[in-house]
């Protein structure tokens, strides 16, 4: 079956796992981890000796559908909207796992210094934006550096300015990443959100307008034709993507009502690819011969706090924290799960054997460890134990220093966020706390109101924890200040990561940073288990990169 044959390619560099486990056809100079160079030709492996068809559409059924078409707005992952960002930008760099390295797309080359601290960008000669404009390095800083902006609420925001000093020109084609500190693993920045580069033109032409119509904002192999919330996303062919001919007409993305629902319309073919995030549906599409590409997932399930997120007030926004305040001013959201006992009292109220077998009919791996067993740097360090004597300790505890004993509990209306949040509401009630459950709005409404309107106490989330560079830097994404939490002693271990070579020392510092984690809980780990991209056996010749990002521009419909 090809899925798992995908899965023994790269056992022991599981990223993005691709159906195919032979040569890409580019050329790469040496490196690991993806901590070098990049090589200087571009491509992706045929999946079969048919020759590509032109023409078509390729339905794609996602995750969650995407809230904004500007890279600063969203489309961190592509569970949230970066295949479809990367399919109207393209992207700077491709991680390639099956070399462990960063594949170029748009730029020509990504060369570090000595010690990982200067990183030199070349852009690949005759690319331009679908409006003519110039695809040049004064368009790279420009969008880059959007990232850092007031408007921005981009997942890369605290990663690019903490860590990028400065962004040089050397000439129309070159510049300079000054970081910080050394970071071998920079590459995943650009192969991500910043590497989708917008034209500066259509920034200062479309305005708002960006977000839900990009009209000649990209270089990637798609342009938009129409974007209809709740209903599609349709991107048509660039006739003049710098790549060649694009096989599609058209690629539509829709969102359904969870991964059955999106299985069964794989299945029925009205939709011809899908982001399954479900351990019985992924299950049951492997024995039913689908092929893809499976993404392993560190604490795939998770419930996530607010532990006072610290938002800047622009245009009055977002409503419930800003309304009548002036911009720039900073506002922390009030939740109660500030309080770091109220934190510990949740996870230990929380078995994840009563998760895994209420949500994901025992498929799942049930651990409240940061990092699974089996993991390719594991730490082997246990989260926070099921001890529900101990929760309502800290319960009392928690009231006693002024907590009303009330949380908001934000759930997915879809798939197994249903059972797991009336399963966590259960035993958080067991303990004396009294739950206050919304499970009404769907995944893109949820992601809406927790990211952006920062108005939530918990959710049910997921992270996306990969053995490969993206594991820093989600890490980094989720523990400096995107969901308000901060930990002198959790930079100092993420700090070690960073600059870790191998593999003894990336478990030293996972082991670290897993402590820590079962402390003071950030977020509360359910499950472990992959998510499956898979698509019907008449699509070819879709690839991957870093984040559950899909691309198409070789695709093609048998």
């Amino acid at each position: 079956m090809r899925i798992r044959r995908a899965a023994l390619c790269a056992a022991t560099l599981f990223a993005l796992v691709a159906a195919s486990c032979g040569d890409d056809g580019g050329t790469t100079s040496e490196g690991s981890s993806g901590a070098g160079a990049t090589s200087t030709t571009s491509a992706t492996a045929s999946s079969t000796t048919v020759v590509p068809k032109s023409g078509g559409t390729l339905s794609v059924g996602v995750f969650s559908e995407v809230t904004s078409l500007d890279p600063i707005l969203g489309g961190g992952t592509g569970f949230t909207g970066a295949s479809e960002q990367t399919a109207l930008y393209d992207v700077l760099v491709r991680f390639d796992d099956k070399t462990g390295t960063y594949q170029p797309r748009t730029a020509e080359s990504l060369t570090p210094n000595a010690d990982f601290s200067v990183w030199t960008l070349k852009l690949r000669a005759g690319v331009t934006f679908s409006d003519g404009t110039a695809y040049d390095a004064a368009a790279v800083k420009s969008s880059v550096e959007r990232h850092t902006s007031t408007k921005s609420t981009s997942q890369f925001k605290s990663v690019i300015a903490n860590n990028v000093k400065s962004i040089d020109i050397v000439d129309a084609r070159t510049l300079t990443f000054t970081l910080s500190s050394p970071w071998a693993g920079f590459p995943v920045v650009l192969a991500s959100g910043p590497g989708r580069i917008v034209s500066p033109a259509a920034v200062a032409k479309l305005g708002d307008q960006l977000s839900t119509a990009p009209v000649g904002a990209g270089a990637g192999p798609f342009i938009i034709d129409s974007f209809r919330p709740k209903e599609a996303l349709v991107l048509k062919r660039n006739p003049t993507y710098w790549g060649g001919e694009v096989k599609l007409d058209s690629v539509r993305f829709v969102a359904l009502a969870g991964a059955s629902a999106t299985f069964d319309s794989l299945k029925g073919n009205t939709i011809q690819a899908a982001y399954l995030r479900d351990p019985q549906v992924n299950d049951q599409a492997k024995k039913d011969g689908f092929s893809g590409i499976e993404v392993p997932i560190a604490s795939a399930a998770t419930l996530q706090f607010n532990a006072g997120v610290v938002v800047t007030c622009t245009g009055g926004k977002p409503d419930a924290l800003c309304a009548g305040a002036a911009d720039g001013t900073k506002v922390t959201t009030p939740s109660p799960a500030k309080n770091i006992k109220v934190r510990q009292a949740i996870a230990a109220a929380i078995d994840p054997k009563v998760i895994n077998e209420r949500a994901y009919g025992g498929k799942a791996v049930a651990s409240s460890s940061l990092i699974p067993p089996g993991f390719l740097w594991d730490p082997a360090t246990p989260g926070p134990a099921y001890d529900p004597a101990k929760a309502k300790d800290l319960v009392a505890q928690a009231k006693a220093e002024g907590w009303d004993g009330k949380i908001r509990l934000l759930v997915q209306n879809a798939g197994a966020n249903l059972p797991t949040g009336d399963a966590i509401e259960t035993q958080l009630r067991a303990v004396g706390i009294e739950v206050a459950k919304d499970n009404t709005k769907d995944t893109q409404a949820v992601v809406t109101q927790a990211l952006v309107n920062r108005d939530y106490d918990s959710v049910t989330w997921g992270f996306t924890l990969p053995p490969d560079d993206s594991l820093y830097l989600t890490l980094l994404q989720n523990v400096t200040g995107t969901y308000g939490y901060s930990s002198d002693a959790m930079n100092a271990a993420l700090a070690k990561l960073r600059v870790a070579s191998t593999a003894t020392a990336k478990t030293d510092a996972l082991k670290q940073i897993s402590q820590i984690w079962a402390t003071d809980v950030p977020a509360v780990t359910l499950a472990h288990y992959p998510a499956l991209l898979a698509w019907g056996s008449k699509v070819h010749d879709v690839a991957g990169t870093n984040g559950a990002t899909l691309l198409f521009d070789k695709a093609w419909i048998g």
